[in-house]
């Protein structure tokens, strides 16, 4: 299932704090109904309103252990399907972690969101692929790692691919891109990152491990 239109409310969301950031900036537009970044500049990255914990009715929810991911903060979990109950193509559970700190951020961010159903690897980032770039620019494939997921069915290995942004003028020196898949049961998590350069993407890593971000069941974690 490819919802790749809900990164603006994933970033306005961004962090799930009503705050600035200072230092950097992050455009986004909209592009053949993808999502495409269109800068990173040295000014203010905008972040968005926090979701409460009573309106997020997920039944899962990322986790972010900041002794074990040093160097990364991440934002509230924020279901977009709260907002759209009937849409089904909607994450019902969504989280950004960002390199650095609140006030001096990195040059990389990545997303994590759940979604109900199945998903078919190859088509789902071919399809992400294409919608990134608008069809008209390649991303050309720089490497593929094995990662490392905790979740609620025990941890679960799958491969992140990384990719460069072949003209990056197109994605306003968003150079550097990665997606990773881990299928569940009844769902599945996407994974994305994004760094102002290809070779920071290396820096991303530490983030998709056991040590980094993780998804747990709610009901589970009450008990």
């Amino acid at each position: 299932m490819f919802m790749v239109c809900t990164l603006p409310m994933l970033l306005w969301h961004y962090m799930g704090m009503k705050e600035w950031i200072k230092n950097k900036k992050v455009y986004i537009t909209l592009l053949a109904c993808g999502v495409v970044i269109v800068g990173i500049c040295s000014v203010v990255l905008l972040i968005g309103v926090k979701k409460s914990a009573e309106t997020d009715t997920s039944s899962v929810v990322f986790i972010h252990n900041s002794t074990t991911l040093p160097g990364w903060w991440a934002g509230d979990n924020y279901s977009p399907r709260d907002e759209r109950p009937d849409d089904t193509n909607l994450a019902t559970a969504q989280m950004t972690a960002a390199q650095g700190s609140k006030d001096v951020p990195g040059a990389c961010f990545a997303t994590f969101s759940y979604f109900d159903g199945e998903v078919d690897v190859t088509n789902e980032i071919e399809k992400i692929k294409s919608s990134l770039v608008g069809g008209d620019t390649p991303l050309e494939k720089v490497g593929e790692y094995r990662r490392a997921m905790s979740t609620f069915e025990g941890v679960k290995d799958y491969t992140l691919y990384q990719y460069r942004v072949v003209d990056a003028s197109k994605l306003k020196s968003v150079e550097g891109v990665e997606l990773g898949y881990v299928p569940l049961s009844n769902g599945y998590v996407e994974m994305r990152g994004y760094c102002e350069h290809t070779a920071q993407l290396s820096d991303t890593l530490p983030v998709f491990t056991v040590d980094g971000i993780n998804i747990k069941d709610k009901a589970q974690d009450k008990a």
